[in-house]
């Protein structure tokens, strides 16, 4: 049997993997914006 090991550092999430910019955070709003717009489309 195999045991699963995580690489990530503990809370680190998706975002932390983009450099800090106004760039990330406009993308990280209109990405958030677009999800709930496009699931109601379904």
């Amino acid at each position: 049997m195999s045991t699963a090991v995580a690489t990530a550092r503990p809370g680190q999430v998706l975002a932390d993997l983009l450099p800090a910019s106004r760039v990330r955070d406009l993308a990280l709003v209109l990405g958030d914006a677009a999800l709930p717009g496009l699931a109601a489309q379904l």
